[in-house]
């Protein structure tokens, strides 16, 4: 059974890797607005699901907030990555008050031209017994539902990306599970040891962007979570840089073979390494603070038989045990597997 500082170092090096690979999504997901691309397409569906009948989706789209939202990157015009429950209620009534239909707010949503629409707006506002205070929050409640499950597809999406990137990562990195995993049970007390402190280290930082700074897709603010990332991945590669041969991570030490069955070894112990990365950065982070405290706090002894526990000299505070910040970590919303957690866009 391995110890539980090789399980300490493997789960660190998964979550160094892990870390690369989320940077390398939110690239991809800025250059090609794949937050923005997933947040128009649930808005489609919420204001236009009648591909005939779209002027309230356009009307929406060309309203001054939504276009201030969207932005340029790297010279490419893009939707906004995300939008608050807040603006979206805010924009869909401005549209409503400009429909040149009706005189009431029941009349004006009686002559929306999409039917899903025009019911779901309808039954919110007779939920509300026609009150305009409670009929706002009503109907920033359903679109912060329906983002609850755009959130779902998104992070789906971008576990499939993930998954590809980390057997890229995998193979250029020559980051092979099975052979890391090895050279670890069979590292000296030396190495295991830095690899641990360094694991505690990385445990007291943060991850998590404040909460109140969530975008509509259920995930952390994406220009915040990417510098989150990128700075807990330079700091670890800045500790790692001289284990890496150990451990045997990437080509420097490798020896050609034809052995067939060497290479699928290899290819199966990158699989392995992909589908860990797949997970996320956020996953690996967090069963590796909670290893590393269970580490710290050690395990009680059994009493023997007929004797009394010892009572303790003094009280310590929780921050005096390793593994466990006295300032703690603030926790982003949701389900903080992803990405990183940037919709993509």
């Amino acid at each position: 059974m391995p110890s539980l500082e090789v399980v300490i170092g493997l789960l660190l090096i998964i979550l160094f890797y892990s870390l690369l690979a989320t940077i390398l999504m939110e690239l991809i997901s800025n250059f090609f607005a794949l937050r923005g691309k997933q947040l128009e397409r649930t808005l489609k569906m919420i204001l236009s699901s009648d591909d005939k009948r779209e002027e309230v989706l356009e009307a929406f789209r060309k309203n001054a907030i939504y276009q201030q939202l969207s932005g340029r990157y790297l010279g490419k015009n893009s939707p906004p990555s995300y939008l608050k429950a807040g603006s979206f209620r805010s924009i869909l009534f401005t549209v409503l008050q400009k429909r040149e239909t009706g005189e009431s707010l029941e009349e004006k949503i009686e002559s929306l031209p999409d039917d899903n629409l025009r019911e779901a707006l309808s039954q919110i506002l007779e939920q509300a017994n026609f009150d305009f205070g409670r009929f706002s929050a009503g109907v920033e409640s359903w679109y912060e539902d329906i983002m609850d499950r755009a959130s779902g597809w998104y992070k789906r999406n971008v576990q499939k990306y993930l998954l590809g990137l980390g057997f890229v990562i995998a193979v250029i990195f020559n980051v092979d599970t099975l052979s890391v995993y090895n050279n670890l049970v069979h590292a000296s007390d030396a190495d295991l040891g830095q690899l641990v402190s360094l694991a505690e280290a990385v445990s007291q930082k943060s991850l998590y962007v404040p909460a109140g700074q969530a975008d509509s897709l259920g995930g952390s603010n994406p220009d915040t979570l990417y510098a989150l990332n990128a700075e807990l991945y330079g700091y670890i590669d800045a500790n790692l840089q001289g284990l890496r041969d150990p451990l045997g991570i990437g080509w420097d030490s490798y020896e050609p073979t034809t052995d067939l069955f060497f290479w699928l070894l290899k290819i199966f112990g990158w699989l392995i390494t992909a589908v860990a990365i797949s997970k996320g950065a956020p996953f690996w982070f967090d069963l590796l603070s909670k290893v590393v405290s269970f580490r710290g706090s050690g395990i009680v002894p059994a009493l023997q038989k007929n004797e009394a526990p010892a009572a303790p000299a003094s009280p310590e505070p929780i921050s005096a045990y390793r593994g466990v910040s006295a300032q703690g970590r603030i926790s982003g919303p949701e389900d903080r597997d992803e990405i990183i957690k940037k919709p993509v866009g």
